[in-house]
């Protein structure tokens, strides 16, 4: 859990044709946030867009070059770029920046609101999903979604520091309008954003979101349609509360209220199927032995992060089970968070797909035994 300042500003939503003034910014917070690193790259390598199928033996790689850019970071540190990320190629740097904006805005954005449990990039999504948003200008990076709500988020990742003298910067203010604009048209969601400012000694992240639901009013009835159909294709035994709104479109009820929590509820579920399908690839190509230490349902091994210049790097582990997770872990909430820094591990595990960060470098089986630790002491 490297520490990290997030300054949270709530947005007054002006006028259509009216630009976000800095009057409309409202600074509301500023303070220390427990980033857990482990949760940062589980997120990622279920949410961002890949050309195939998810290789877990990749996406592991991938996590490690990601950690070898980062300083040292073990729980507690405040999180900062390596100074060789300076000298990396300019890909490599918009690849780190970005998995770290985007794990940054998920962090702060379930932080905000618990329910958004699941998250997808929107090029991730089902091309059914895609084509209910606007085709042209902007389309922020991520979906949120829990308890038949739906949010759209947008990650901006910066290796400077964030604006010294004013409180925002020209530059945020121009994407709040844009933002503004997306959600007030058919079919788009309310909206969130974060800009990560990643420095070599601290990062801080500035969190926006608007005041009010500035979001389309109503939902078109043919885009329901559309999402209801979908859903309907690939799961055909929806629970109760979809089946309420699905009898509500049969039997021609329609309002402006029951519309968008229809238009909600289907985008909610066409979101976690994706989730799904992403674990299911992963599990594919998991290694076939289980994790030492651990129980025998865990498939996944060890690696060293690689380092530069001697500073030294965690062992990496990215785990995936048959069985799905009854209960989330995450060991930055609570009181799990201090245990988390004596002890030099950094667990998440959601579904079916686990990521722990190894600081202490214990024998293999003696880390699979504490990440087994933090997972039961999650069910109690």
């Amino acid at each position: 859990m490297a520490e990290v300042r997030v300054r949270r500003f709530v947005v007054s939503a002006p006028p259509p044709g009216v630009p976000v003034a800095a009057g409309d910014v409202e600074f509301i917070d500023s303070g220390p946030f427990e980033l857990n690193l482990a949760d940062v790259l589980r997120v990622n390598a279920l949410a961002v867009p890949y050309r195939g199928y998810l290789l877990t033996d990749l996406v592991q790689h991938e996590m490690s070059l990601v950690m070898s850019l980062f300083g040292h970071t073990p729980p507690g540190a405040a999180l900062r770029r390596h100074e060789a990320f300076d000298g990396s190629s300019s890909h490599i740097q918009r690849f780190v920046t970005e998995v770290l904006a985007l794990g940054a805005l998920t962090a702060v954005v379930r932080d905000e609101d618990p329910k958004l449990s699941k998250v997808a990039h929107f090029d991730a999504l089902p091309l059914e999903l895609q084509r209910v948003y606007p085709s042209s200008g902007i389309r922020p990076d991520l979906r949120f979604a829990g308890q038949d709500a739906v949010l759209a988020g947008e990650a901006r990742g910066r290796s400077r520091p964030p604006p010294q003298t004013v409180l925002t910067s020209t530059a945020q203010r121009h994407r709040l309008d844009q933002l503004l604009d997306w959600s007030r048209r058919p079919g788009c969601d309310p909206v969130a954003m974060a800009w990560s400012w990643m420095q070599e000694s601290r990062t801080t992240i500035d969190f926006f979101r608007f005041g009010e639901d500035a979001a389309a009013p109503s939902a078109d009835p043919a885009v329901v349609h559309r999402l209801e159909q979908t859903f309907r294709d690939t799961d055909p035994t929806p629970d109760e509360f979809t089946e309420k709104y699905m009898n509500a479109a049969v039997h021609g009820i329609w309002t402006s209220t029951t519309g968008k929590a229809r238009e909600q509820t289907a985008k909610q579920r066409i979101i976690d199927r994706t989730m799904e399908d992403r674990e299911d690839q992963l599990l594919e190509t998991a290694p076939r032995q289980s994790v030492s230490g651990m129980s025998s349902r865990w498939r996944g091994r060890w690696r060293d992060a690689p380092t530069i210049a001697g500073v030294p790097g965690p062992r990496l582990l990215l785990a995936v089970s048959p069985e799905r997770e009854g209960r989330a872990t995450n060991t930055a909430d609570g009181s799990r968070l201090y245990r988390s820094r004596e002890i030099g591990l950094e667990v998440s595990a959601a579904g079916r797909v686990l990521v722990a960060l190894d600081w202490r470098k214990r024998s293999e089986i003696e880390a699979g035994k504490a990440v087994e630790r933090e997972l039961e002491a999650t069910d109690q």
